[in-house]
């Protein structure tokens, strides 16, 4: 889940692990990158096709959309609890991720 105030800065803090994906089917273990250096990379449209076929994997967006798309799953899998991981390129986003989150459901 990567869940920020705005879609668009969601989409912005999804381009770390749209990187770090790509990196990975291409072999490479490197750390996960940074947000200057996800918006700096050029991608061919080869890339740019394995990118999108790895977002269904992904709840990307604003509260609004998160929400509606969690709890879609819950009830898809009769679900009695959702694990979620914010990959991220450095821990203040990963954080406010969180706290966003737990705000959307209440949690403490």
């Amino acid at each position: 889940v990567i869940y920020a105030e705005t879609a668009a800065e969601a989409e912005k803090l999804a381009s770390c692990v749209d990187l770090r994906r790509l990196q990975m089917a291409q072999g490479l273990n490197t750390p996960i990158p940074t947000l200057a250096e996800a918006q700096a990379q050029r991608y061919s449209e080869r890339e740019l096709d394995y990118i999108r076929s790895q977002r269904p994997r992904a709840v990307i967006g604003d509260p609004r959309l998160v929400r509606q798309r969690l709890l879609q799953l819950r009830g898809q899998y009769d679900a009695d609890e959702l694990m979620v991981l914010t990959i991220t390129g450095d821990y203040a986003s990963r954080l406010r991720s969180y706290e966003l989150l737990a705000r959307e459901f209440e949690l403490r």
